[in-house]
């Protein structure tokens, strides 16, 4: 059973398997809200799947600002 997809970390939108056959089989996941794409898999679509639903959690359950953007160094 394959184990569902969670939401894109950047967007919170959905995600759909990519496949692609250039030379090799291969499985990426791929928002539909701001197309970030990760969990690639030359294995299976589950596989990519489980890729795409590994990721670190911030320790607080918030994002930390590490600095100012570029656009904020003008200010």
């Amino acid at each position: 059973m394959t184990e569902a997809m969670k939401p894109c970390p950047f967007c919170g939108g959905a995600g759909w398997v990519d496949f692609t056959d250039v030379g090799r089989p291969t499985y990426a996941v791929t928002c539909c809200g701001c197309a970030a794409t990760g969990g690639w898999s030359k294995i299976s679509e589950a596989d990519a799947i489980f890729r795409w639903n590994m990721r670190t959690e911030p320790m607080d359950g918030r994002w930390k600002k590490l600095g100012p953007t570029p656009e904020e160094d003008d200010l």
